[in-house]
């Protein structure tokens, strides 16, 4: 985890002042120091966080025969990658970390050389003799990166303040509202400050002198030669975590007691020398909190690990808000920040189970998407008929399933979602909105407009695949970069950490498309194939964990957990637009 920047000005020279305003503003993403380059028309900065190679190697940005990088995140596979760049072109290395294998593989080998690495990355590239510059992401959108053009002036940054310099304020973008009161975040490139767009994952953009630029994909999750085989998931997994326990530097995980982060902990141990440090979030008004703290603390006790617990017991949505910069639907954020401003002096790097719900098929809609997108017609007209009298009959197994009541609103909408099945997007929407169209319009009135189209654009590149498959896609291009990894990184980031996330390697991601849907969804059963590995490794199912608790009753009420999403939405929307957006 680094904070990077850019100014790139053909027609024009950058001031030094204009760089190092641009570094102080993402300081807190690097506190290992701060560093900028001034070539005239093209600066860089750099805020480093010092993980693989704390020496004067790993310094940035860095600067050779006409060639500029600075670079944010890790290069997981960089002791593989240097041994292949000395075979073959006989570099010299003099450090230990991953900048100076990058910097000679993009050197030798161009933009091709993305290809190679496994990651989380955002990369800036200056090629002086082409005049070209380019912006790189990761695959999966692991680590964000930022531009916006202003007049002959194209910036790019880490984070949306590194755009604003000298007092500037940015505008809101009202239309990117429309995406955060439906899905909570907002979708795509856009981002909710007017002017200012996100490189999309597995994107590179290209940038001319004449501040006009080409984007190109350079990765698919079907590009894959590998197909499915479950032993050859579980080593591919293995190896994920053993090169991500690579640092010189302390190593923790956010160790929630789930399968997800217990299995990572678990493999962490297993495939690697480094020790490990378990830190874990206590919510005290939440029961399932108490139950996934006992299993936590269940498995560092069996395996000697060093625990810490942070207690949660007060919001702080404000601060939250501005490490995040942008609005963010999700409560958890005032936690997550929490326990890793605790975890700050303890470690510097998090592993973290993002993205086994998103990709393993670990949430709700997953099962009743794919069961009623497969259900034949004449099933599909009983399920519409008989859902209001299940949903009452069977109440209290759905309030210890899944945490939150179900209403009447709710069950609507799954009714709805039920009729709507030869219409992927609609049904889709039927469900997922927080705030529907009508309700949009209500709030932003010519603004609103419904994302059925957006969604089916997103599913048409992948028309040949399963219902499952296409919505683990879905989720994989939008929810996933957009809202569960934003928070991370932004957060880590604030706090001048590393977050890490052994689920997103991109073999993993290959394979899962190769998989056949049984291995991701059993009977009555999500994310199968992360249970299946956890037995194999010993480590309890979340049923038999010996933990008693007691549930409330439960009933069908007239407003359900929508309700409390929609307050949610507003009072995150309130908190953020009423404090300083962007430092």
């Amino acid at each position: 985890m680094c904070g990077i920047g850019g100014i790139y000005k053909p027609s024009g020279l950058i001031s030094d002042q204009e760089l190092w305003e641009q570094v102080r503003s993402i300081q807190h993403r690097g506190p290992d120091g701060q560093e900028i380059f001034n070539g005239g028309s093209l600066g860089l900065c750099h805020a480093r966080l010092a993980i693989q190679d704390v020496g004067e190697a790993g310094r940035q940005p860095k600067v050779r025969d006409g060639y500029c990088l600075a670079f944010n995140g890790e290069i997981y596979n960089f002791l593989e990658l240097k041994k292949y760049l000395i075979s073959r072109y006989q570099c010299h290395f003099y450090g230990t970390g991953d900048t100076e294998v990058l910097f000679e593989g993009l050197f030798h080998e161009g933009l091709d050389f993305v290809k190679k690495l496994n990651g989380d990355f955002a990369i800036v590239w200056y090629d002086r003799k082409a005049l070209k510059l380019h912006l790189i992401r990761d695959r999966l959108g692991i680590k964000p990166l930022y531009f916006r053009r202003e007049g002959e002036v194209f910036r790019v940054s880490s984070e949306v303040r590194g755009l604003f310099i000298k007092a500037e304020k940015p505008e809101l973008n009202p239309s990117a509202l429309n995406s955060f009161y439906a899905l909570r975040y907002v979708r795509g490139e856009k981002t909710v400050f007017s002017g200012v767009q996100k490189v999309a994952p597995a994107t590179i953009i290209t940038v001319g002198v004449d501040l006009k630029w080409d984007t190109r994909t350079y990765w698919t999750p079907f590009e894959g030669k590998t197909s499915w085989s479950y032993s050859k998931f579980s080593q591919v997994l293995e190896d994920s975590v053993r090169i991500r326990m690579r640092s010189q530097v302390d190593i923790g995980i956010l160790l929630s007691g789930g399968m997800d982060s217990t299995l990572i902990a678990k493999l962490a141990l297993t495939n690697s020398d480094k020790s490990l440090v378990g830190l874990t979030c206590e919510l005290p008004s939440s029961r399932n909190s108490k139950k996934d703290l006992a299993r936590a603390q269940m498995f560092t006790q069996s395996h000697q690990m060093r625990h810490f617990i942070y207690r949660h017991v007060k919001e702080n949505f404000e601060e939250s808000l501005k490490a995040i910069e942008e609005p963010l639907g999700d409560s958890i954020i005032s936690p997550l920040l929490g326990v890793v401003e605790f975890a700050k002096g303890k470690v510097k790097v998090l592993l973290s189970g993002e993205g086994a719900d998103e990709l393993f098929a670990g949430y709700g809609h997953h099962y009743f998407f794919n069961a009623v997108w497969s259900m034949p017609h004449v099933l599909r007209d009983m399920a519409f008929m008989a859902l209001p009298l299940f949903v009452r009959m069977t109440a209290p197994l759905l309030q210890k399933l899944y945490p939150a009541r179900l209403g009447f609103e709710e069950v609507a909408r799954l009714r709805d979602a039920i009729s709507r099945t030869n219409d992927f997007a609609s049904s889709y929407h039927s469900v997922v909105d927080v705030f529907n169209i009508e309700q949009r319009r209500q709030l932003l009135g010519s603004q609103a407009e419904p994302l059925n189209q957006e969604t089916l654009d997103i599913v048409a590149e992948v028309v040949d695949q399963s219902f499952l498959k296409k919505l683990i896609y879905l989720e994989m291009k939008s929810w996933l970069p957009n809202y569960n990894l934003l928070k991370l990184d932004k957060i880590t980031g604030w706090c001048g950490m590393e977050g890490r996330v052994p689920y997103l390697d991109h073999r993993l991601v290959e394979m899962i498309f190769t998989a056949p849907d049984e291995m991701l969804l059993g009977f009555m059963e999500r994310k199968t194939l992360v249970r299946n590995l956890c037995k194999y490794h010993g480590i309890p199912r979340p049923g038999k964990i010996p933990f008693t608790y007691q549930t409330g009753a439960s009933k069908v009420e007239s407003e359900g957990f929508l309700q409390s999403k929609r307050e949610d939405l507003v009072k995150i929307y309130k908190t953020w637009s009423s404090t300083e957006r962007v430092l």
